[in-house]
Protein backbone atom coordinates (compact mmCIF):
# COMPACT_ATOMS: atom_id res chain seq x y z
CA UNK A 1 0.00 0.00 0.00
CA UNK A 2 1.48 3.50 -0.59
CA UNK A 3 0.58 6.43 1.53
CA UNK A 4 -0.50 8.44 -1.03
CA UNK A 5 -4.04 5.83 -0.99
CA UNK A 6 -4.67 7.61 1.90
CA UNK A 7 -4.06 11.02 1.30
CA UNK A 8 -5.42 11.10 -2.39
CA UNK A 9 -7.00 14.63 -2.52
CA UNK A 10 -4.60 16.37 0.19
CA UNK A 11 -3.46 18.75 -2.72
CA UNK A 12 -7.02 19.29 -3.46
CA UNK A 13 -7.88 21.97 -0.54
CA UNK A 14 -5.92 24.50 -1.69
CA UNK A 15 -8.76 26.68 0.59
CA UNK A 16 -7.26 24.97 3.59
CA UNK A 17 -3.51 25.42 2.70
CA UNK A 18 -1.40 27.40 5.02
CA UNK A 19 1.71 29.31 4.39
CA UNK A 20 4.44 27.58 6.36
CA UNK A 21 2.15 24.35 7.66
CA UNK A 22 3.74 22.50 10.47
CA UNK A 23 4.54 18.69 9.53
CA UNK A 24 6.01 16.59 12.40
CA UNK A 25 7.54 13.12 12.44
CA UNK A 26 6.66 10.77 14.68
CA UNK A 27 8.53 7.12 14.98
CA UNK A 28 6.23 5.10 16.23
CA UNK A 29 5.23 1.38 16.74
CA UNK A 30 2.06 -0.87 15.65
CA UNK A 31 1.02 -4.80 16.03
CA UNK A 32 -1.77 -6.95 15.06
CA UNK A 33 -3.18 -9.99 15.04
CA UNK A 34 -4.86 -10.82 11.98
CA UNK A 35 -7.86 -12.99 11.70
CA UNK A 36 -7.95 -15.97 9.84
CA UNK A 37 -8.51 -15.02 5.64
CA UNK A 38 -6.34 -11.82 6.03
CA UNK A 39 -4.06 -11.40 3.00
CA UNK A 40 -0.60 -9.89 3.08
CA UNK A 41 -2.30 -6.08 1.87
CA UNK A 42 -4.79 -6.52 4.49
CA UNK A 43 -2.48 -6.69 7.79
CA UNK A 44 0.16 -4.24 6.21
CA UNK A 45 -3.07 -1.70 5.99
CA UNK A 46 -4.25 -2.29 9.58
CA UNK A 47 -0.78 -1.89 11.00
CA UNK A 48 -0.48 1.10 8.97
CA UNK A 49 -3.71 2.62 9.96
CA UNK A 50 -2.52 1.82 13.75
CA UNK A 51 0.63 3.27 13.44
CA UNK A 52 -1.12 6.44 12.08
CA UNK A 53 -3.09 6.54 14.83
CA UNK A 54 -0.25 6.21 17.08
CA UNK A 55 1.54 8.94 15.37
CA UNK A 56 -1.96 11.67 15.53
CA UNK A 57 -2.03 10.69 19.52
CA UNK A 58 1.38 11.62 20.36
CA UNK A 59 0.67 14.43 18.30
CA UNK A 60 -1.97 16.11 20.21
CA UNK A 61 -0.77 15.22 23.26
CA UNK A 62 2.37 17.31 22.35
CA UNK A 63 -0.26 20.41 21.16
CA UNK A 64 -2.15 19.93 24.58
CA UNK A 65 -5.37 18.10 23.32
CA UNK A 66 -6.89 14.95 24.70
CA UNK A 67 -5.97 12.16 22.82
CA UNK A 68 -8.21 9.30 24.64
CA UNK A 69 -11.23 11.64 24.42
CA UNK A 70 -10.74 11.96 20.61
CA UNK A 71 -10.70 8.98 19.77
CA UNK A 72 -13.64 7.99 22.42
CA UNK A 73 -15.65 10.91 20.53
CA UNK A 74 -14.70 9.68 16.95
CA UNK A 75 -15.30 5.98 17.85
CA UNK A 76 -18.85 6.61 19.10
CA UNK A 77 -20.02 9.21 16.38
CA UNK A 78 -18.82 6.85 13.84
CA UNK A 79 -20.80 4.13 15.40
CA UNK A 80 -23.53 6.22 15.69
CA UNK A 81 -23.46 7.51 11.57
CA UNK A 82 -22.46 4.00 10.78
CA UNK A 83 -24.94 1.58 12.06
CA UNK A 84 -28.03 1.93 9.49
CA UNK A 85 -25.18 0.85 6.71
CA UNK A 86 -23.57 -1.82 8.98
CA UNK A 87 -26.97 -3.69 9.57
CA UNK A 88 -27.70 -3.77 6.00
CA UNK A 89 -24.55 -4.93 5.16
CA UNK A 90 -24.85 -7.94 7.27
CA UNK A 91 -28.40 -8.42 5.94
CA UNK A 92 -26.85 -8.69 2.33
CA UNK A 93 -23.91 -11.00 3.14
CA UNK A 94 -25.99 -13.23 4.99
CA UNK A 95 -25.02 -13.07 8.58
CA UNK A 96 -28.21 -11.51 10.46
CA UNK A 97 -31.61 -11.50 9.56
CA UNK A 98 -34.34 -9.19 10.75
CA UNK A 99 -36.73 -10.76 12.50
CA UNK A 100 -40.46 -10.48 14.08
CA UNK A 101 -39.57 -8.23 16.81
CA UNK A 102 -39.96 -4.55 16.45
CA UNK A 103 -37.93 -2.16 18.42
CA UNK A 104 -39.22 1.31 19.73
CA UNK A 105 -39.41 2.83 16.21
CA UNK A 106 -41.52 0.14 15.05
CA UNK A 107 -38.84 -1.63 12.95
CA UNK A 108 -38.25 -5.10 12.82
CA UNK A 109 -34.82 -6.08 14.78
CA UNK A 110 -31.92 -7.30 13.39
CA UNK A 111 -29.78 -10.79 15.09
CA UNK A 112 -27.07 -12.27 14.18
CA UNK A 113 -28.52 -16.11 12.18
CA UNK A 114 -28.58 -18.57 14.24
CA UNK A 115 -28.10 -21.22 11.35
CA UNK A 116 -24.26 -20.39 11.36
CA UNK A 117 -21.71 -22.79 11.74
CA UNK A 118 -18.97 -21.19 14.63
CA UNK A 119 -16.56 -21.06 11.08
CA UNK A 120 -19.25 -19.33 8.96
CA UNK A 121 -19.80 -16.91 11.39
CA UNK A 122 -15.84 -16.23 11.94
CA UNK A 123 -15.36 -15.47 8.25
CA UNK A 124 -18.64 -13.45 7.76
CA UNK A 125 -17.99 -11.30 10.99
CA UNK A 126 -14.50 -10.91 9.41
CA UNK A 127 -16.08 -9.22 6.40
CA UNK A 128 -17.94 -7.16 8.51
CA UNK A 129 -14.91 -5.43 10.17
CA UNK A 130 -13.03 -5.16 6.95
CA UNK A 131 -16.29 -2.87 5.87
CA UNK A 132 -16.43 -1.07 8.73
CA UNK A 133 -12.59 -0.66 9.11
CA UNK A 134 -12.72 0.31 5.34
CA UNK A 135 -15.44 3.06 6.06
CA UNK A 136 -13.37 4.32 9.66
CA UNK A 137 -11.12 5.20 7.27
CA UNK A 138 -12.54 7.77 5.95
CA UNK A 139 -14.61 8.98 8.91
CA UNK A 140 -14.46 12.75 8.67
CA UNK A 141 -10.67 13.29 6.83
CA UNK A 142 -8.83 12.38 9.93
CA UNK A 143 -6.29 10.53 7.97
CA UNK A 144 -5.51 13.07 5.16
CA UNK A 145 -3.41 14.65 8.12
CA UNK A 146 -1.17 12.04 7.75
CA UNK A 147 1.02 13.36 4.41
CA UNK A 148 3.68 10.60 4.43
CA UNK A 149 5.19 7.71 5.94
CA UNK A 150 8.32 5.23 5.93
CA UNK A 151 8.15 1.83 6.90
CA UNK A 152 10.96 0.87 8.76
CA UNK A 153 10.11 -2.88 9.60
CA UNK A 154 7.95 -5.86 9.59
CA UNK A 155 7.96 -8.89 11.66
CA UNK A 156 6.44 -11.62 13.06
CA UNK A 157 6.72 -11.30 17.04
CA UNK A 158 8.87 -13.38 18.29
CA UNK A 159 6.90 -14.39 21.46
CA UNK A 160 3.23 -14.87 20.40
CA UNK A 161 3.94 -15.97 16.17
CA UNK A 162 0.18 -14.68 15.48
CA UNK A 163 0.98 -11.11 15.98
CA UNK A 164 2.77 -9.12 12.99
CA UNK A 165 4.04 -5.48 14.48
CA UNK A 166 5.85 -2.90 11.91
CA UNK A 167 7.73 0.31 12.94
CA UNK A 168 6.91 3.15 11.02
CA UNK A 169 8.04 6.88 10.81
CA UNK A 170 4.63 8.96 10.11
CA UNK A 171 4.75 12.91 9.17
CA UNK A 172 1.64 14.54 10.03
CA UNK A 173 0.01 17.86 9.01
CA UNK A 174 -0.72 19.76 12.62
CA UNK A 175 -3.35 22.03 10.59
CA UNK A 176 -5.09 19.35 9.15
CA UNK A 177 -4.82 17.34 12.49
CA UNK A 178 -6.52 20.41 14.11
CA UNK A 179 -9.25 20.98 12.00
CA UNK A 180 -10.18 17.18 12.21
CA UNK A 181 -9.82 17.22 16.14
CA UNK A 182 -12.40 20.10 15.95
CA UNK A 183 -15.13 18.31 13.57
CA UNK A 184 -15.24 15.67 15.95
CA UNK A 185 -14.54 17.13 19.32
CA UNK A 186 -16.91 20.17 18.98
CA UNK A 187 -19.32 18.92 16.53
CA UNK A 188 -22.71 17.22 17.67
CA UNK A 189 -23.73 13.84 17.03
CA UNK A 190 -25.92 13.45 14.32
CA UNK A 191 -28.87 12.53 16.70
CA UNK A 192 -28.11 16.11 17.93
CA UNK A 193 -27.66 17.81 15.00
CA UNK A 194 -30.73 20.22 14.03
CA UNK A 195 -30.83 20.62 10.08
CA UNK A 196 -32.40 24.14 9.78
CA UNK A 197 -31.74 24.72 6.37
CA UNK A 198 -35.12 23.74 3.71
CA UNK A 199 -32.52 22.28 1.23
CA UNK A 200 -30.36 20.38 0.69
CA UNK A 201 -27.98 19.57 -2.32
CA UNK A 202 -27.24 15.85 -3.03
CA UNK A 203 -23.99 14.57 -4.59
CA UNK A 204 -24.18 11.03 -6.24
CA UNK A 205 -21.25 9.43 -8.22
CA UNK A 206 -21.01 6.65 -10.67
CA UNK A 207 -17.70 5.13 -12.32
CA UNK A 208 -17.51 3.07 -15.31
CA UNK A 209 -14.12 1.80 -15.88
CA UNK A 210 -12.46 -0.22 -18.77
CA UNK A 211 -8.73 -2.01 -18.59
CA UNK A 212 -8.23 -2.23 -14.37
CA UNK A 213 -9.42 -2.97 -11.54
CA UNK A 214 -9.53 -1.35 -8.39
CA UNK A 215 -7.11 -3.75 -6.78
CA UNK A 216 -4.44 -2.67 -9.40
CA UNK A 217 -4.45 1.09 -7.95
CA UNK A 218 -4.14 -0.87 -4.44
CA UNK A 219 -7.72 0.26 -3.13
CA UNK A 220 -9.92 -2.65 -1.71
CA UNK A 221 -12.88 -0.96 -3.30
CA UNK A 222 -14.27 1.82 -5.90
CA UNK A 223 -16.33 3.13 -3.05
CA UNK A 224 -12.57 3.85 -0.96
CA UNK A 225 -11.56 5.40 -4.20
CA UNK A 226 -14.69 7.74 -5.11
CA UNK A 227 -15.25 8.82 -1.44
CA UNK A 228 -12.51 11.04 -1.58
CA UNK A 229 -13.24 12.53 -4.19
CA UNK A 230 -17.16 13.45 -3.61
CA UNK A 231 -16.01 15.27 -0.32
CA UNK A 232 -13.71 16.95 -1.77
CA UNK A 233 -16.12 18.22 -4.52
CA UNK A 234 -18.77 18.88 -1.46
CA UNK A 235 -16.17 21.04 0.21
CA UNK A 236 -16.00 22.97 -3.02
CA UNK A 237 -19.65 23.32 -3.64
CA UNK A 238 -20.28 24.36 0.31
CA UNK A 239 -17.67 27.35 0.44
CA UNK A 240 -19.11 28.05 -3.44
CA UNK A 241 -22.80 28.63 -1.59
CA UNK A 242 -20.93 30.29 1.34
CA UNK A 243 -19.33 32.82 -0.86
CA UNK A 244 -23.04 33.78 -2.57
CA UNK A 245 -24.57 33.42 0.41
CA UNK A 246 -26.81 30.28 -0.57
CA UNK A 247 -28.25 28.23 2.54
CA UNK A 248 -27.88 25.15 1.40
CA UNK A 249 -26.77 21.47 3.01
CA UNK A 250 -24.42 19.73 0.48
CA UNK A 251 -24.02 16.29 1.61
CA UNK A 252 -23.15 12.81 0.09
CA UNK A 253 -26.01 10.82 -1.58
CA UNK A 254 -25.83 6.99 0.38
CA UNK A 255 -26.58 4.98 -2.68
CA UNK A 256 -26.83 2.01 -0.21
CA UNK A 257 -29.65 3.28 2.09
CA UNK A 258 -31.28 5.04 -0.83
CA UNK A 259 -31.73 8.73 0.26
CA UNK A 260 -35.12 10.25 0.17
CA UNK A 261 -35.08 14.00 -0.61
CA UNK A 262 -37.62 16.57 0.14
CA UNK A 263 -39.44 18.39 -2.58
CA UNK A 264 -37.14 21.10 -1.81
CA UNK A 265 -33.79 19.00 -2.34
CA UNK A 266 -31.46 18.40 -5.80
CA UNK A 267 -29.38 15.86 -6.47
CA UNK A 268 -26.28 16.40 -8.35
CA UNK A 269 -25.70 12.79 -10.51
CA UNK A 270 -21.93 12.78 -11.36
CA UNK A 271 -21.01 10.42 -13.96
CA UNK A 272 -17.13 9.67 -14.46
CA UNK A 273 -15.11 7.28 -17.03
CA UNK A 274 -11.89 6.11 -16.47
CA UNK A 275 -10.19 3.76 -19.31
CA UNK A 276 -6.79 2.36 -19.26
CA UNK A 277 -4.57 2.00 -22.22
CA UNK A 278 -0.85 0.22 -22.23
CA UNK A 279 1.48 2.62 -24.69
CA UNK A 280 4.67 0.46 -23.77
CA UNK A 281 4.50 -2.67 -22.09
CA UNK A 282 8.29 -3.04 -21.24
CA UNK A 283 8.84 0.08 -19.57
CA UNK A 284 5.56 0.45 -17.71
CA UNK A 285 3.70 3.36 -19.92
CA UNK A 286 -0.10 3.73 -19.42
CA UNK A 287 -2.28 6.03 -20.89
CA UNK A 288 -5.85 7.00 -18.64
CA UNK A 289 -8.45 8.81 -20.44
CA UNK A 290 -10.85 10.62 -17.83
CA UNK A 291 -14.19 11.93 -18.77
CA UNK A 292 -16.82 13.64 -16.01
CA UNK A 293 -20.04 14.79 -16.71
CA UNK A 294 -23.52 15.63 -14.36
CA UNK A 295 -26.29 16.53 -14.23
CA UNK A 296 -28.77 18.70 -11.69
CA UNK A 297 -31.98 17.18 -10.93
CA UNK A 298 -35.38 18.73 -8.76
CA UNK A 299 -36.08 16.01 -5.96
CA UNK A 300 -39.18 14.38 -8.68
CA UNK A 301 -36.10 13.67 -11.26
CA UNK A 302 -36.33 16.93 -13.70
CA UNK A 303 -33.51 17.90 -15.48
CA UNK A 304 -32.20 22.09 -14.09
CA UNK A 305 -29.14 21.67 -15.49
CA UNK A 306 -26.42 19.75 -17.42
CA UNK A 307 -22.38 19.90 -17.28
CA UNK A 308 -20.73 19.96 -20.32
CA UNK A 309 -18.58 16.44 -21.00
CA UNK A 310 -15.08 17.25 -20.70
CA UNK A 311 -12.57 15.24 -20.64
CA UNK A 312 -8.75 14.37 -20.31
CA UNK A 313 -5.73 12.19 -20.44
CA UNK A 314 -3.18 11.22 -18.14
CA UNK A 315 -0.04 9.52 -19.34
CA UNK A 316 1.55 7.26 -16.30
CA UNK A 317 4.72 5.53 -16.30
CA UNK A 318 6.57 3.07 -14.11
CA UNK A 319 8.27 5.89 -12.42
CA UNK A 320 4.79 7.43 -11.18
CA UNK A 321 3.46 3.72 -10.32
CA UNK A 322 3.15 5.06 -6.57
CA UNK A 323 1.41 8.17 -7.72
CA UNK A 324 -1.03 7.09 -9.86
CA UNK A 325 -3.99 7.24 -6.68
CA UNK A 326 -3.10 10.86 -6.25
CA UNK A 327 -2.51 11.67 -10.25
CA UNK A 328 -6.07 10.23 -11.25
CA UNK A 329 -7.91 11.89 -8.17
CA UNK A 330 -6.69 15.49 -8.70
CA UNK A 331 -7.46 15.34 -12.26
CA UNK A 332 -10.83 13.93 -11.71
CA UNK A 333 -11.91 16.39 -9.06
CA UNK A 334 -10.80 19.37 -11.27
CA UNK A 335 -12.49 18.14 -14.66
CA UNK A 336 -16.40 19.13 -13.36
CA UNK A 337 -15.14 22.95 -11.80
CA UNK A 338 -15.93 25.01 -14.40
CA UNK A 339 -18.99 23.72 -14.90
CA UNK A 340 -19.95 23.55 -11.00
CA UNK A 341 -20.46 27.73 -10.85
CA UNK A 342 -23.39 27.21 -12.99
CA UNK A 343 -25.09 24.80 -10.03
CA UNK A 344 -26.35 27.69 -8.05
CA UNK A 345 -28.14 29.62 -10.69
CA UNK A 346 -29.63 26.22 -11.43
CA UNK A 347 -31.04 25.78 -8.19
CA UNK A 348 -32.06 29.47 -8.12
CA UNK A 349 -34.11 28.49 -11.04
CA UNK A 350 -35.99 25.67 -9.87
CA UNK A 351 -37.22 28.12 -7.15
CA UNK A 352 -38.18 30.67 -9.54
CA UNK A 353 -39.79 28.34 -11.93
CA UNK A 354 -43.75 27.94 -11.76
CA UNK A 355 -44.91 24.88 -10.52
CA UNK A 356 -48.32 23.28 -11.40
CA UNK A 357 -50.10 21.79 -8.75
CA UNK A 358 -54.43 19.94 -9.17
CA UNK A 359 -56.84 19.70 -6.66
CA UNK A 360 -60.11 18.84 -6.06
CA UNK A 361 -62.55 20.24 -4.02
CA UNK A 362 -65.96 17.98 -3.00
CA UNK A 363 -68.60 18.73 -0.13
CA UNK A 364 -69.23 22.03 -1.44
CA UNK A 365 -72.58 24.24 -0.90
CA UNK A 366 -72.57 26.06 -3.72
CA UNK A 367 -69.83 27.56 -6.24
CA UNK A 368 -69.70 31.34 -4.50
CA UNK A 369 -67.95 28.71 -2.14
CA UNK A 370 -65.30 27.44 -3.85
CA UNK A 371 -64.63 31.13 -5.30
CA UNK A 372 -64.18 32.42 -2.03
CA UNK A 373 -61.83 29.61 -1.50
CA UNK A 374 -59.69 30.25 -4.54
CA UNK A 375 -59.96 34.12 -3.75
CA UNK A 376 -58.42 33.23 -0.11
CA UNK A 377 -55.58 30.89 -2.14
CA UNK A 378 -54.80 33.64 -3.46
CA UNK A 379 -54.54 35.88 -0.91
CA UNK A 380 -52.70 33.97 1.04
CA UNK A 381 -50.55 32.61 -1.39
CA UNK A 382 -49.11 35.82 -2.45
CA UNK A 383 -45.55 34.94 -1.31
CA UNK A 384 -45.20 32.04 -3.87
CA UNK A 385 -47.33 34.08 -6.56
CA UNK A 386 -50.31 31.26 -5.87
CA UNK A 387 -53.06 31.32 -8.38
CA UNK A 388 -56.16 29.22 -8.61
CA UNK A 389 -57.68 28.39 -11.68
CA UNK A 390 -60.81 26.12 -12.26
CA UNK A 391 -60.38 23.85 -15.02
CA UNK A 392 -63.40 21.13 -14.51
CA UNK A 393 -66.60 21.84 -12.84
CA UNK A 394 -69.41 18.74 -12.24
CA UNK A 395 -72.66 19.06 -9.59
CA UNK A 396 -70.24 17.23 -7.10
CA UNK A 397 -66.37 18.48 -7.31
CA UNK A 398 -64.41 21.09 -9.09
CA UNK A 399 -60.91 20.13 -10.20
CA UNK A 400 -58.67 23.63 -9.39
CA UNK A 401 -55.02 23.99 -11.19
CA UNK A 402 -53.08 25.43 -8.74
CA UNK A 403 -49.99 27.60 -10.25
CA UNK A 404 -47.30 28.78 -7.84
CA UNK A 405 -43.41 29.36 -7.35
CA UNK A 406 -41.11 27.74 -4.89
CA UNK A 407 -41.38 24.38 -3.38
CA UNK A 408 -44.38 22.35 -2.43
CA UNK A 409 -44.29 22.12 0.76
CA UNK A 410 -45.32 25.33 0.95
CA UNK A 411 -47.80 25.10 -0.93
CA UNK A 412 -49.38 22.55 1.21
CA UNK A 413 -48.94 24.17 4.20
CA UNK A 414 -50.70 27.74 2.79
CA UNK A 415 -53.93 24.66 1.60
CA UNK A 416 -53.57 23.24 4.96
CA UNK A 417 -54.01 27.12 6.96
CA UNK A 418 -56.77 27.83 4.77
CA UNK A 419 -58.97 24.81 5.39
CA UNK A 420 -58.45 24.82 8.41
CA UNK A 421 -59.64 28.29 9.58
CA UNK A 422 -63.33 28.39 8.11
CA UNK A 423 -63.77 26.34 4.68
CA UNK A 424 -65.67 23.56 5.26
CA UNK A 425 -64.39 21.77 2.17
CA UNK A 426 -62.96 18.11 1.16
CA UNK A 427 -59.94 18.70 -0.61
CA UNK A 428 -57.85 16.08 -2.65
CA UNK A 429 -55.16 15.86 -4.92
CA UNK A 430 -53.60 13.95 -7.48
CA UNK A 431 -50.08 15.83 -6.86
CA UNK A 432 -48.79 15.49 -3.39
CA UNK A 433 -49.94 13.33 -0.99
CA UNK A 434 -53.23 15.47 0.84
CA UNK A 435 -56.47 14.69 1.82
CA UNK A 436 -58.47 17.32 4.06
CA UNK A 437 -62.05 17.54 5.34
CA UNK A 438 -62.77 21.13 6.71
Amino acid sequence: MIYLKVIALTLLFNSLAWTAPEQNWHNVYSWYRPAKGDGLKTIKRKLLYKAYDRAIKRELKNKGKDPELFFKSRDAKFSESIQEQEEDFKLRIGLAERTAELDENGKKIVKVRKNLNSQQRAELQRRVDNFLFNKITQYENLYRSIVSYKILRQWRDDKERTIQRMQVKVQVDVPSLIVAYANIIETKSETDKTDNKSEALYVRLNYETEGFTWEDLDFSSEDEFHSSITEAWIKWLESDFARKKREINVRKYRTLLGEKMRPSDALIDMHVRIKKDVLEKTFQRYLFRLSVDFSVLSSDYQLLYEGQMRTQQKEITQVEANRVPNLLANAIYKIPLTDFIQVKAALDKKSERTNKDQVVVKSFKNLKQVHDFMDTLNSYGAEIKLRAEITTITSKEVTLDLYYKGEQDRLIKIVEYIGKNGFPLTIQSREFPLTLTF
